[in-house]
């Protein structure tokens, strides 16, 4: 029988807050785990999966696409929105929504100059296709994931407590993102 385990990733909750929320709980056991410098999906790399930004290939979700060839075109288009955006800091954010919305992926505050030389590579290492070995895939980690319910921690707990009330589930992991958020916005 695997010894019962749940795991709830608050992403933007700092370390040592976590560390002295996982002491107070005074459990008999638990596994403290040290991340490293970077981004948070590097962070994350490290943590599930002991690996850091040279062994996983990514250093945050967008990276440098060496294939990428880009058009004049493209220059002249990213040094217009360069231009505009620069003028304005609300017109740089309306400018970057729009441009997330019509790639369909978040591209964060990138300069439009470096964005035709990127691609987004970068993988969180919960998720279930994450490509190589974590402690959740190895470990028989069910996994409630905010990218699964729609950015609802509503909906993520929810799902956590049903699996939970099954005897049968003995290992969970949960990931919030409404959370996140406010600990990102707020501290």
């Amino acid at each position: 029988m695997k010894k019962p385990i749940l795991v709830i990733f608050v992403d933007a909750l700092p370390f040592e807050r976590g560390v002295n929320i996982v002491s107070a709980l005074n459990a008999k056991t638990y596994s403290k785990s040290v991340p490293g410098v970077g981004y948070s999906i590097n962070v994350k790399a490290e943590m599930f999966a002991g690996l850091k930004p040279d062994e996983v290939g990514y250093f945050c979700e967008w990276n440098y696409d060496s294939s990428n060839v880009v058009s004049h075109w493209q220059q002249a288009l990213m040094s217009i929105l360069e231009l505009i955006g620069s003028k304005s800091r609300f017109a740089n954010r309306v400018i970057h929504k729009i441009m997330s919305k019509i790639l369909k992926e978040n591209i964060f505050a990138i300069p439009f100059r470096f964005l035709p030389l990127l691609k987004s590579s970068g993988m969180t290492a919960y998720e279930r296709d994450f490509p190589l070995p974590t402690f959740l895939s190895e470990g028989g980690f069910d996994r409630v994931l905010y990218s699964e319910e729609g950015v609802n921690d509503k909906k993520v707990f929810e799902k956590a407590i049903n699996l939970l009330k099954k005897e049968k589930n003995e290992r969970l992991f949960v990931s919030t993102a409404q959370l996140d958020g406010v600990m990102h916005h707020h501290g």
